[in-house]
């Protein structure tokens, strides 16, 4: 029996693809560079993005500004407290730390102090206001870093980070708290166990709720009341977790750096950096972690086109059996295929070929 020429070359693509794994450029998330800053020996703790400029913060009241996540400025704070969150809402960021220490400003250089009667633990900008949480249970919302409302949280627990999605905002905290509330006024416990482990922050994309915490914990909702835990692939901490550009990227000890799609299946990713990890951000094209020791990571720039991302052969968006087919397809036919887009090529050549059809089937298969 004679194989057609078309049938082999298929079939030699496939086998190729459980040996093949050099042919496809190298993701952005797979490369970070590490920055240098004016306080290497700053302990920086958290970041934000906003109005075009990422603002870390860290101990001794340091304040570290970039537009592009490479080139760093120090700060005046006017204060030595530790600063242990930041973030950005409302055209401002605004910094809590401890003696009831809030900084905020409107551009990042230029920083105001008040105080907001308690020391906060985290800040962010949920359902549009600040919310920042602390030790005993503590929760206080402000729109502007001046007026804070104290909220009952109903628990007596250290609360870590809160976050909003849909019409829920989730609050988590240490001893497994996960709290619930639809209006920031009344919570609920929504308690997903296991009770030891403690969970550091949490962050919302793609229509899920992602928390996580020691010793790698990573649970996973699509409401803040029934959660998934899922594997991480780690024992290490993880401090801290973002969402952007369709991806959450978790961090914590050791230099830990993880990535999802869908928050549900997670991938380790080389940070090169032996620090622990306590703050990630996206802002621009690219994400920032910050860390101990002053340490300051960036990925790669990460192209927002959606048409040409790689390996997306048709253009819709997700990598998966149909890109896999359609780059067979072109790699076999005489002719061009409808519908498929040179750009989405994984090796820089403008061309849809064997190293696409390699690269998407390895996707799909949760090896990249």
């Amino acid at each position: 029996m004679i194989i057609p020429h078309r049938t082999i070359r298929i079939l030699t693509a496939i086998w190729l693809f459980s040996l093949y794994d050099a042919v496809a450029a190298a993701e952005p998330l797979d490369t970070w560079h590490v920055r240098s800053v004016p306080v290497q020996s700053s302990y920086l703790t958290a970041i934000a993005y906003g109005n075009g400029t990422f603002v870390a913060v860290g101990y001794s009241g340091k304040i570290l500004t970039s537009q592009d996540g490479t080139v760093w400025s120090e700060r005046a704070s006017g204060t030595y407290s530790i600063l242990r969150g930041v973030a950005y809402g409302n055209n401002l960021f605004l910094a809590v730390g401890d003696y009831a220490t809030v900084l905020t400003s409107a551009d990042g250089a230029t920083w105001r102090r008040s105080s907001s009667g308690t020391t906060l633990w985290d800040i962010n900008f949920v359902q549009g206001a600040f919310m920042g949480v602390g030790a005993d249970g503590a929760m206080l919302a402000s729109a502007d870093g001046s007026a804070w409302r104290s909220i009952t949280s109903g628990t007596s627990e250290w609360l870590n980070r809160a976050a909003g999605g849909g019409n829920t905002s989730v609050a988590v905290g240490d001893w497994g708290v996960v709290l619930t509330s639809t209006d920031q006024s009344a919570w609920r416990s929504s308690y997903p166990g296991p009770p030891d482990m403690s969970l550091f922050s949490i962050t919302y994309g793609k229509s899920t709720f992602a928390a996580v915490g020691e010793a790698g914990t990573i649970l996973t909702s699509a409401d803040g009341n029934a959660w998934s835990t899922r594997l991480s692939g780690t024992i290490q901490s993880l401090w801290d977790i973002t969402y952007g550009n369709n991806t959450f990227v978790a961090v914590g000890d050791a230099g830990t750096i993880l990535t999802s799609a869908d928050g549900a299946v997670w991938r380790s990713r080389t940070s090169g950096a032996s620090q622990a990890l306590n703050g990630i951000i996206f802002g621009g094209s690219t994400f920032v972690a910050v860390g101990s020791a002053g340490m300051i990571l960036q990925s790669e720039p990460i192209s927002t086109d959606p048409v040409c991302k790689k390996g997306d052969v048709n253009g819709d968006g997700t990598i998966g059996l149909a890109d896999a087919i359609l780059a067979l397809q072109v790699m076999t036919g005489p002719t061009p295929v409808p519908g498929a887009i040179s750009c989405a090529d994984v090796n820089a050549d403008q061309r849809i070929g064997l190293p696409e059809a390699i690269y998407i089937l390895q996707k799909s298969a949760g090896l990249r």
